[in-house]
Formats: C-alpha cells, sequence, structure tokens
C-alpha cells in the first residue's frame, strides 16, 4: 500500500478506500515524529508535488541518517581505509536495531532481514477529497514467514 497505487488509480483514488496494508514505518501524515517534520520540510522546499509524497521519498531521506550513523560506528571501529561491506555489516550487528531518523528501523542482527515490527493502515477517504493511511492497529511484531530449515 503505497501513495503509488492511488497514482495510478489517478481519478479513481477513491477505489483504494478500505483496503488495508502493511506498514512498516511510519507515514507522511504522522507529524509527530521529528523524521516525518524533517523530511516534510524539505520535501516541501524542494516545491515536489503532491504526488510523490510516495514511501520511496519518506524512506530514502530518513535512511540516510540512519546509514550516516552506521558509516560513524565502522570508521570509528576501523577507520576510512578499512571500511568494507563486512564492516559494515558487523557495525550493524553491534549497533543493534537502528533507528532511520524515527522513520523506521533496521536491525540485522542474528538472521534478520528484514524488518520485524509493523503497523496496519486503512485507506481511508478524508473530509478533503483525499484519501490517507490510517493506522488502525500500531506498531506490533510481525511473524517470521521465512521457510523452516531442512
Amino acid at each position: 500500500m503505497n501513495r503509488d497505487v492511488l497514482n495510478i488509480l489517478g481519478e479513481n483514488a477513491a477505489l483504494a478506500a478500505g483496503y488495508y496494508g502493511v506498514f512498516p514505518y511510519l507515514w507522511w501524515s504522522d507529524t509527530d515524529a521529528p523524521g516525518v517534520q524533517q523530511a516534510l520540510e524539505t520535501f516541501t522546499a524542494k516545491e515536489y508535488p503532491d504526488s510523490d509524497k510516495a514511501f520511496t521519498y519518506l524512506l530514502t531521506y530518513s535512511a540516510i541518517f540512519g546509514i550516516a550513523d552506521i558509516l560513524t560506528v565502522a570508521m570509528n571501529n576501523v577507520g576510512f581505509d578499512g571500511l568494507n561491506g563486512a564492516e559494515f555489516l558487523k557495525a550493524m550487528q553491534q549497533m543493534g536495531t537502528i533507528s532511520a531518523a524515527g522513520v523506521f528501523e533496521m536491525n540485522v542482527e542474528g538472521n534478520n532481514r528484514a524488518p520485524n515490527r509493523a503497523q496496519i493502515r486503512q485507506a481511508q477517504m478524508m473530509a478533503d477529497g483525499n484519501i490517507d493511511f490510517v493506522v488502525v492497529q500500531d506498531f506490533t511484531a510481525l511473524p517470521d514467514t521465512r521457510p523452516a530449515a531442512r
């Protein structure tokens, strides 16, 4: 579930009302979160159209802050010349759960490679005629859906 779905539907975006989606991240409407506020300020300053308010912009913007934190730890561990993918991964594992500007979390401890917490949101028609993704269940642990080891 994403703004892109609404863009594809165009004038028929209201058809998405009532659909549910899994959100392992905050959304543009979570304006109480500092990371979302900062992304909104930058988005507005760059004068992007509202149709570009997709998860890609929000997640990429916020991920840069998490990556900067990981790089800081990795370079403190091994210096710039020792930095490589393996050291980046070690730094992530050393840090545990890493906040990406409070918008989403990254964690590669153990076998983790995907988000393990998410919200359930529903696409709802707002009074202004736009669709927004409204939380119907706050962050909860996701089940591990990987196939069992043989």
